[in-house]
C-alpha cells in the first residue's frame, strides 16, 4: 500500500518539477528583447522584437563615424534584399531611397563635454538637457536644420567616447523603441580609444 503511494508521488513531483522547469525557461526567452551588440566601439543594447540594426561599420572605412542605421519591423526587408542583392559599391545608388525608411542612425560622436561649450556650441544643441541612460550619462536635444531632429548622446564612464542616435521618424513605436534602447544601452568597456 505504501509502495502505489510513494510512485503517484514520485510521479506528480517528476510531473511537476518538469513542467515548472518548462514554464520558467520558456516566457522568460521568448519574452526578452533582442540585444544589438558593437564590438567594434563597445557598447549593447536591447531593442523590440522584429526591430533590426543594420551595422554600417566597414574595416576599409574606419573614419566614417556612422555604425549603423535603425528600421522598424515593416521597414527592413525591403532594404536587407536591396543591400543583398548588390554589389557594395552600387548600395548607395541602389538601395538609396531604401535607406530613407531608417526611423534613427547610431553614431560614433565621441566624448562632448557639453558644459565646457561656448554659446555658439551650445546653439548646436537646442532643448538640451541632461539625462540617465542605461548605465551612463548623457542628454538629449533637438538638431536644427531643414528639419529637427531629436539627438541623444551617451557618453562613457571614462570619458574615452560617446554614442549619438538621431531620430529621423516621429512616431509612437519608434519612441517607445528608442527608450527601449537608451534606458538598456551599457558600454562593455572594449571602446577603442579616440
Amino acid at each position: 500500500m505504501k509502495k502505489p503511494l510513494l510512485f503517484s508521488l514520485a510521479f506528480v513531483l517528476l510531473i511537476g518539477c518538469q513542467a515548472g522547469d518548462s514554464a520558467d525557461v520558456s516566457p522568460n526567452q521568448e519574452s526578452r528583447e533582442p540585444a544589438y551588440t558593437s564590438d567594434v566601439y563597445g557598447f549593447s543594447f536591447d531593442h523590440p522584437k522584429d526591430w533590426k540594426v543594420w551595422d554600417e561599420v566597414h574595416p576599409d572605412e574606419k573614419a566614417k563615424n556612422v555604425i549603423g542605421w535603425v528600421f522598424a519591423p515593416d521597414d527592413f526587408s525591403a532594404f536587407d534584399a536591396c543591400m543583398q542583392a548588390n554589389d557594395r559599391s552600387k548600395w548607395q545608388l541602389e538601395c538609396g531611397a531604401l535607406y530613407a525608411k531608417s526611423v534613427m542612425g547610431i553614431y560614433s560622436e565621441g566624448y562632448i563635454d557639453y558644459e565646457s561649450f561656448d554659446e555658439w556650441g551650445k546653439s548646436n544643441f537646442v532643448d538640451y538637457r541632461k539625462r540617465v541612460m542605461g548605465q551612463a550619462d548623457g542628454f538629449s536635444y533637438t538638431m536644427q536644420g531643414n528639419a529637427s531632429i531629436r539627438g541623444f548622446h551617451v557618453n562613457s564612464p571614462d570619458k574615452s567616447t560617446g554614442i549619438t542616435f538621431l531620430v529621423f521618424a516621429e512616431r509612437p513605436e519608434v519612441n517607445a523603441a528608442l527608450e527601449t534602447m537608451l534606458s538598456t544601452f551599457r558600454f562593455t568597456g572594449s571602446a577603442p580609444q579616440k
